[in-house]
């Protein structure tokens, strides 16, 4: 009978109580789940030694021997594994009854049978999440004593890894783990249900207040209080019986209906790595199929191709058995992704392949594909994801990690969302807030109780189950949720699927409101910079990927390779994309994982980066060796790029390769051709198309035309008709032709030849200037190479050797190396205005020197001398006068200060300042040198470096920037603009080095709070240890300042800042290339670029576009945006101006008041407590624009900045008589001013790698970068006829179209929308 007197806490106390398996534990109901007898009778044994962790899957008994152990024994250490036997004899009095093996340790553990079939995962810590019992049976029913063998595998770790304190904190990797018990028991099922029930009431009780307005809570708590009574009087029946009754009334049609997932959510690595998840996936998976083996109304959902196919791999026997519950439709595949991957770091190219590789997996092993992404666990999610998922098919969402937001309760539940290019997906986020729920009453009434979509929507969804460490759903909560099913008070719930449950949410989609834009989780954006390895290794890798597969691609259509080559390079292709897909986990590539996963990580990286390499290296040799060439430059981007050799540049074509015969243009000529054939046929040449230039032969063009100076006159034989003039007038007609046509190369070789074959000695037509400027005599013949201590002595050993026959005995010597006296050559070429021709036949003598020297029996200064044609030797003793003159003894070095200016497509000579330059002219017929005499002239616009007071001035032809002694730039300007606007803001330079303090509230690797701007502190400021900038190179190419900055000196956490300040000739934008010592404890290092811009917006790279943030803080939503994530650049933008800063490898980034930030480095104690605790090297550059942004060229230069020219032998000695080739195999153009269509991949698509006798498909995928319309010219020179619209997943949209024709181009035009990813099919 129920006291009339009842205190509502005693009894839920009571309730609690009894309930507990810590308090009165050995009276209270949880105490009578199992008898205390009878008990089986176990023999335990332990194989001697712990196995190999690496060796994953069925445990291999061979050579194995056993000890036996008892109960209570420890084992460890952390990660390691050992393997039990344990023999039970299950007793005749069991009959009858439910019979369950029990074991608890603090490990994880999988349950084998004698056969070694895996059975079941019992997992002891935390102890919430104990899973200690295993069904033997229902009804034991077998008679006589039985005996069974089963085996063990323990795994020294528990769900959440073996962290040293707490969760988070690094591993204690010494750690032992205790066997607490080995028992058979017989299971009481009645008292379990009463347990259960106990259970459900308890919550119902206490979760139902005195404010509610009905009385369910007390009658809840009346309810248990009776069943209790009635236990203690040992009459179970009625207590269950009282339980039914009120666990029968039901919920009216309307209630809303909970659709119960089961789930279980296994990080690929966390505060474990690889190969411990590998096995975690066994564990948890074979634990959910026991249970679909008890419960044929139970559903789960799992998500990962790659956790997946490691199942496949290591565990057959589970796979087996999952592909049978998938073809029933109970074990659900979802999320269509290899790996459950950050939402904001990958590019958009791993996007599309994380479902492109994931649906594939699906499609082969169970014949279907996700329709929802399923990615609970992310950390904020880009606001490009609707558009992939639109292009890869999935127009579902399933996400809750915004409800951890710090600040701002996102105001939906069910919603659309809306990316940048408008593309529409519909999401739901689970009202419970978490995806491991219990099917708890609380957590039931709390999904309607917290949906802020009431009215809208009368459905929502709970997934239930252990997960983060894996475990999934338990018998508890299926028994849970078939239990209050339909309980008057609390929500319907149902076991569903996630298709069924969207498929109801689609019915109600047009009363669903609409988001737009990133779903920004205000929470764990320090994970945009913690482990910086990371987010190095994932860019280059997916650039690497990327180019390797466009190589692969030209390298098969272009016949330099055979296509089962193409097809085995494909395959090691797709696996260095899964591995760095997995490497994009979120909590790996975030950085918020312990040192183990980071290790591993860095592997696949580096393993990925070297089958790039690979692959790379042989399709480039294969494609040089088809065109006979000795070195190849490889542009993989879309347009014309600079390559910087011997002091030259050489425009490279867009989605090109240029080939180089550094043996000379001649040798192309046939040996046939007369002298007279040869001009006749350079007269009359016709040049047609549009093709990128030679850069060396029309740089070498434009000496030969240029009007300022005299430049050939040749002495021709007697049977010639031609004279200097012709020559003159036919390479003035090449260059100004060679603009257009790629035809000039082969026209210049037959000029060549035909000077060549003259043997034309080269004279100097009235004076030629040679400028003379201070600089010291061994620059001038050695380049960058400074005379040492050894090399002195040999020179005045060698004093009877003119200074040229002195490099040759050096050469001789094996003290300089052919490459470097090519180099030599570069800079004689630069400096000296001796002929032409002299300069070219110089050349040859260099060339032709390895085979002088090459005999070691003959004195080098006979043979040089004896060896060439007396017109060679002319020009020889022509150089050698110029260079052993007094002057240069007295070292006053000589140096060319008008060399042509050579600009991309157009090479015209720039406009300088005047200037006052000293000058020797050297006269043609002695051959002597008269007094220096100064001339004022105009000097070239190359890069120039100097010092005013203690600042530094660099400046080339697109920018000027000031430096102070800090390394800070206090003024940048954009030259040749109407007028000169400085960027930088008064009194807040750029460059400024800041660190800030870095203690989170608990999620240290994860969290930056917006409390650590409070603390910033200026690095490379007046009284630091700085060592101040100095130049440390110069040149017309490019000039370099390099400063450092040392704190915490003398202490273990010294850190230290070196920095190198670049400015080329080519760019227009300045480059830092930083070396960091990092050994800070919870700091947080940025570098500001403070501007006078007034832009109420910022702008940052996102995957294929770009997304705009405000930089003010009007609202909440605004301020708790301190930090976000972004890719290569990030902009200030007012009308007609901006600036941009570029990097090589970081994500963090912050927009505040015109001031863009650039996250660096962080210093986070755990999980791993050396994170990025080394020496770091990154680069960053700031571009400042006058024009619209739209119009700046941002994207370009990012892209140039993070994508190098690939280069084949670049060791390859080049000289002036190289020839160059170029092969352009897309061509990409639209109807705007500047690049807005960006190729983003060219790779051979799937269907060709199924059908290897087909001729080949590939994949191009382009996007439009700016947010504007745009129609698109799209060119190809490789054999394709065909080309079909397609997705993301390769599936043709369209019939397949021919290609137009152009000449040896075939091109289509197609529409771009706003940042519009657009996927094609070619054949």
């Amino acid at each position: 009978m129920a006291s009339r007197i009842k205190n509502k806490r005693t009894t839920l106390e009571r309730i609690e109580k009894s309930l507990s398996n810590k308090y009165f534990a050995d009276v209270n109901i949880f105490s009578r789940i199992y008898e205390k007898e009878p008990r089986g009778d176990i023999k335990l044994y332990h194989a001697i030694g712990s196995l190999i962790p690496e060796i994953i899957g069925k445990p291999n008994l061979k050579n194995l021997e056993f000890e036996e152990v008892e109960v209570g024994e420890s084992y460890g250490p952390t990660w390691s594994i050992h393997l039990f036997k344990l023999e039970v004899l299950i007793p005749t009095s069991f009959n009858g009854r439910e019979v369950h093996l029990c074991w608890q340790s603090d490990a994880e553990c999988l349950l084998f049978n004698e056969d070694l079939q895996p059975l079941q995962a019992f997992s002891g810590s935390p102890d919430h999440q104990h899973r200690c019992e295993f069904v033997l049976s229902r009804d034991w029913q077998e008679g006589a004593n039985k005996k069974l063998v089963f085996y063990v595998e323990m795994q020294c770790c528990d769900m959440f890894g073996a962290g040293k304190g707490g969760m988070i904190e690094p591993p204690d990797e010494d750690r032992v783990y205790q066997l607490k018990m080995v028992e058979v028991l017989a299971f009481q099922r009645d008292v379990f249900n009463i347990f259960r029930d106990l259970e459900l009431l308890y919550e119902y009780a206490k979760f139902y207040g005195d404010d509610d307005a009905d009385d369910k809570g007390y009658q809840a708590l009346y309810t248990a209080n009776h069943m209790l009574n009635l236990v203690s009087s040992g009459d179970l029946a009625r207590s269950q019986l009282i339980a039914d009754e009120f666990f029968a009334e039901g919920n009216g049609r309307k209630t809303h209906m909970i659709h119960a997932v089961g789930h279980c959510h296994i990080d690929s690595a966390w505060l474990w790595n690889y190969d411990v998840t590998k096995r975690k996936c066994a564990r948890s998976w074979i634990s959910t199929l026991t249970l679909m083996d008890e419960y044929t109304h139970f559903n789960f959902a799992c998500s990962q191709a790659q956790q997946f196919d490691w199942v496949k791999e290591n565990y057959p026997d589970i796979f087996k058995k999952i592909k049978h519950y998938v073809e029933e439709g109970r074990f659900i595949p979802v999320g269509g992704s290899w790996v459950e991957m950050d939402g904001n770091i990958p590019s958009g190219e791993s996007f599309i392949r994380q479902f492109l590789y994931g649906q594939k997996f699906f499609q082969e092993e169970f014949g279907l594909r996700c329709r929802e992404f399923w990615l609970p666990d992310t950390f904020g999610y880009s606001a490009q994801i609707p558009q992939i998922l639109q292009h890869v098919g999935i127009s579902r969402f399933l996400t809750q990690k915004l409800s951890w937001s710090l600040v701002n309760k996102f105001p939906h539940h069910n919603f659309i969302w809306e990316g940048i290019d408008g593309s529409a997906v519909l999401v739901h986020f689970p009202p419970v807030d978490t995806y491991e729920a219990n099917c708890k009453v609380s957590e039931a009434i709390k999904t309607v109780r917290n949906l802020k979509d009431k009215g809208r929507v009368k459905e929502s969804m709970m997934l239930y189950g252990y997960g983060d460490g894996g475990g999934g759903p338990t018998r508890q909560m299926i028994e849970r949720l078939h239990r209050l099913k339909d309980v008057d008070g609390i929500p319907r719930m149902k076991s569903s699927t996630p298709d069924k449950f969207f498929s109801a949410l689609e019915e109600r989609e047009e009363s669903l409101c609409r988001w737009r834009g990133e779903l920004y989780l205000e929470l764990h954006n320090g994970t945009y910079t913690s482990q910086a390895s990371m987010k190095e290794l994932n860019r280059r890798s997916e650039l690497a990927l990327y180019n390797t597969e466009f190589l692969v691609v030209v390298a098969l259509q272009t016949c330099a390779i055979d296509k089962q080559s193409a097809l085995n390079f494909s395959n090691r292709l797709e696996q260095a994309w899964k591995d760095v897909l997995l490497n994009q986990f979120h909590d790996v590539l975030p950085g918020s994982c312990i040192r183990r996963a980071i290790d591993d990580a860095e592997i696949l990286f580096e393993k990925s980066l070297t089958v790039c390499t690979e692959i790379s290296e042989w399709c480039l040799q294969a494609l040089k060796k088809k065109e006979n060439a000795s070195f190849a430059v490889f542009n993989p981007l879309q347009w014309d790029r600079i390559y910087s050799f011997v002091d030259k540049n050489i425009a490279i074509p867009g989605c090109s390769i240029t080939y180089g015969y550094p043996e000379g243009a001649v040798d192309i000529i046939s040996e046939k051709s007369t002298s007279e054939q040869i001009m006749s046929e350079i007269a009359n040449a016709q040049f047609k198309g549009k093709k990128s230039l030679n850069c060396f032969v029309l740089s070498t063009l434009n000496k030969l035309a240029e009007a300022n100076f005299n430049i050939l006159s040749v002495q021709l034989s007697e049977d010639t008709k031609h004279d200097v003039h012709s020559v003159q007038f036919v390479a003035g007609m090449i260059h100004k032709k060679a603009m257009r046509d790629a035809i000039y190369r082969k026209l210049y070789a037959k000029l060549a030849r035909f000077l060549h074959d003259q043997r034309a000695t080269a004279i100097c037509a009235g004076r030629e200037v040679v400028h003379v400027a201070l600089k010291s005599y061994e620059k001038a013949l050695w380049g960058k190479w400074n005379f040492e201590s050894q090399l002195e002595q040999r020179y005045q050993e060698q004093q009877q050797l003119s200074n040229m026959e002195f490099m040759c005995y050096l050469f001789e010597e094996n003290l300089i190396s052919r490459r470097h006296m090519m180099k030599i050559l570069g800079e004689l070429s630069e400096r000296f205005h001796v002929s032409q021709l002299a300069i070219e036949l110089a050349c040859k003598i260099f060339m032709l020197l390895g085979n002088v020297l090459d005999d070691q029996n003959q004195a080098s200064k006979t043979r040089i001398k004896t060896r060439f044609p007396s017109s060679i030797s002319k020009v020889l003793e022509s150089l050698e006068t110029v260079i052993s003159t007094q002057a240069v003894e007295k070292r006053i070095e000589f140096m060319v200060l008008d060399i042509l200016e050579m600009k991309a497509n157009s090479w015209v000579p720039r406009r300088g300042r005047k200037g006052t330059h000293l000058a020797v002219k050297l006269s043609p017929k002695d051959q002597t040198i008269e007094a220096p005499t100064v001339e004022t002239r105009d000097t070239p616009t190359g890069v120039k470096v100097y010092q005013e007071g203690e600042d530094f001035v660099l400046q080339n032809k697109y920018i000027s920037a000031r430096i102070d002694k800090f390394g800070r730039v206090i003024n940048l300007q954009v030259r040749n603009s109407s007028s000169d606007f400085n960027f930088t803001k008064s009194c807040l330079p750029m460059n400024q080095f800041v660190i800030f303090d870095d203690v989170p509230l608990y999620w240290d690797a994860w969290d930056c709070m917006d409390y650590h701007l409070e603390t910033r502190k200026p690095v490379n400021v007046t009284g630091a240890d700085i060592k101040e900038v100095v130049i440390s190179k110069s040149s017309r190419r490019s000039a370099c300042l390099t400063w450092s900055v040392i704190w915490n000196k003398d202490t273990i956490q010294q850190c230290k800042i070196e920095q190198d300040i670049i400015l080329t000739d080519n760019n227009d934008y300045i480059e830092f290339s930083s070396r960091v010592d990092w050994r800070e404890n919870r700091k947080f290092l940025k570098v500001e670029f403070p501007t006078c811009l007034n832009t109420e917006e910022a702008i940052y790279e996102i995957q294929f576009g770009q997304l705009r943030r405000p930089t003010l803080v009007n609202t909440s939503w605004d301020w708790a945006r301190f930090e976000v994530c972004g890719h290569k650049w990030a902009a200030l933008s007012e009308p007609g101006r901006g600036i941009a800063v570029l990097n090589d490898s970081k994500y963090g980034w912050s927009g505040r008041d015109g001031t863009l930030s650039l996250s660096l480095l962080r210093s986070p104690k755990s999980p791993d407590n050396v994170c990025d605790m080394r020496e770091h090297k990154f680069r960053y550059a700031v571009k400042p624009f006058i024009n619209f942004f739209e119009n700046s060229g941002v994207v370009q230069s990012a892209k140039e900045f993070n994508s190098p020219l690939v280069v084949a032998n670049e060791d390859t000695p080049l000289s002036f008589r190289s020839a160059l080739k170029s092969q352009q195999w897309f061509f990409i153009e639209t109807d705007q001013e500047v690049v807005t269509v960006v190729l983003e991949a060219v790779k051979l698509a799937e269907k060709s790698r199924k059908r290897s006798e087909d001729a080949p498909y590939v994949i191009l995928r382009l996007y439009e970068a700016h947010g504007t319309r745009a129609f698109a010219r799209i060119a190809t020179t490789l054999p394709f006829e065909t080309y079909e619209v397609c997705n993301g997943l390769e599936d043709s949209i369209d019939k397949p179209i021919e290609l137009h024709e152009d000449g040896n181009e075939r091109y289509f035009e197609i529409p771009f929308a706003p940042f519009e990813i657009r996927s094609f099919l070619l054949h």
